[in-house]
């Protein structure tokens, strides 16, 4: 089982190529929040394993929605290993989990992870799913983020925003290597050519496989992130198309679908980014940002 398959395709084409020299029949399950284009594309991207792709089916699951009872149950069981993991008490109050917000699993693990170890000052305002993002995002800044800069002696990343916004183009673009992670940095005002490079040790250290920056998981979390850094920050989409179009479009379309604040900018740059661009100008949402809890 493979997830979040469509930011993983070359493990995919690396398990069904192995795949067709095994003795016995081997069951591929990929998970992602769409077959889109990465899905389109693997049959010819396999080359040999092509075959195994032809044959396969994209199912589209209903949504899973929790009535009131099993958040109840689903809290209890996510903070016991939460908190022996961390080593401290899992006597922690109940919730109040009535709001629709906790019908998705997602959020009634992140309201777990709250209640067993908060970050440091509040969830701010907005919806309860925007409070709840907003702490645990907080929470990764208080417990690794700012450590990590600390520990490597990183004055770039020594504020709270600057660190925000480096993980958000971490989140957006996914780059393969030095080169292009620093370029991708250049985005994040204040940062030269020598702290961005910096800043992609730094991203790299936080990181644990794929890219060599990893984007920030899972993906409803690094969509808000990103959501709250465009809304501050709403040239930096572009510029990363400045930056280089082709490595970034996919994965900030993605983003921008849900997210994204549209500029007349950012419109141009779909009228002249590449064979895309119908369907990048076609992506481009509402000038506010819909609500995360409705999604």
């Amino acid at each position: 089982m493979v997830d979040y398959a469509d930011a993983r395709t070359q493990q995919v084409i690396d398990l069904a190529t192995r795949s067709r020299f095994a003795s016995g029949p081997i069951r591929l399950l990929l998970l992602a929040r769409h077959a889109g284009r990465w899905w389109d594309s693997l049959p010819n991207l396999a080359s040999e394993a092509g075959p195994v792709f032809d044959e396969a089916n994209a199912v589209v699951l209903a949504p899973l929605t929790l009535a009131l009872r099993p958040r109840q149950v689903a809290f209890s069981a996510a903070v016991r290993p939460i908190a022996r993991h961390l080593g401290v008490s899992p006597a922690v109050p109940s919730p109040d989990l009535s709001d629709e917000t906790f019908a998705t699993l997602l959020f009634v693990h992140l309201q777990a992870l709250t209640a067993v170890d908060p970050a440091s000052g509040s969830g701010g305002g907005g919806s309860i799913s925007d409070q709840l993002m907003e702490q645990v995002i907080r929470r990764e800044d208080d417990r690794f983020w700012q450590p990590t800069a600390a520990m490597m002696g990183l004055p770039a990343v020594s504020d709270r925003i600057t660190r925000r916004r480096a993980m958000a183009v971490a989140t957006l673009t996914a780059t393969k290597d030095e080169r292009s992670a620093a370029a991708a940095l250049l985005a994040v005002p204040g940062l030269d050519d020598n702290a961005a490079v910096f800043v992609t040790h730094w991203l790299q250290e936080l990181s644990t496989e794929g890219s060599y920056i990893q984007p920030l998981e899972p993906d409803r979390l690094g969509e808000y992130l990103v959501a709250t850094v465009l809304g501050e920050l709403p040239a930096l989409g572009t510029t990363l198309a400045d930056v280089d179009l082709g490595a970034h479009i996919d994965r900030l379309l993605t983003v921008s679908a849900g997210r994204q604040h549209a500029t007349r900018r950012s419109e141009r740059r779909c009228e002249r980014s590449s064979p895309r661009r119908s369907e990048c100008y076609s992506l481009i949402p509402p000038s506010r940002p819909t609500s995360l809890a409705a999604s």
